[in-house]
């Protein structure tokens, strides 16, 4: 074994360790108290939702231990990239079967169609007049001066 994999598998055994913790010691602990503010009657969540706690679902995730670095991250988008275009070229997914299952969680904005972007604004540093209204920055007083 190397040097530096005996510290990675020391610190994937803590943070393993702390994730435990959290889950089977301080989720329940912490999921009592939550409760407990929630049904204090003279608590502001009570009293925002003006008593109807039973129709409240609520949960929460702890931060992760470990993050993945940019280059491990570049890594794993490369290895999904390679894997999709096999499935596309061997016909096991369609182009937009791949869309779906990964990018899924992205918003589509197709209300807005073919309608053009307007990329006219307005600047107006403190102090001086007002700019006319959809004046192109690169034309207006304030932006050549550099006051934003």
């Amino acid at each position: 074994m190397l040097k530096g994999q005996v510290s990675d598998d020391i610190l994937t055994f803590t943070y393993d360790s702390i994730a435990k913790f959290q889950e089977l010691e301080v989720r329940p602990v912490l999921e009592k108290i939550i409760t407990l503010v929630i049904k204090e009657k003279e608590g502001d969540v009570y009293r925002a939702l003006n008593g109807n706690i039973d129709g409240l679902d609520w949960d929460f995730d702890f931060n992760p231990l470990w993050k993945i670095g940019p280059v491990e991250k570049a890594d794993i988008e490369v290895k999904q990239a390679q894997r999709d275009q096999i499935y596309v070229t061997t016909g096991i997914l369609s182009p937009d079967e791949v869309i779906q299952e990964r990018f899924a969680g992205l918003e589509e904005f197709s209300e807005w169609g073919d309608a053009p972007i307007d990329m006219k604004v307005t600047v107006t540093a403190p102090g001086e007049k007002e700019a006319k209204t959809g004046e192109n920055v690169e034309n207006n007083e304030n932006a050549q001066k550099g006051l934003f």
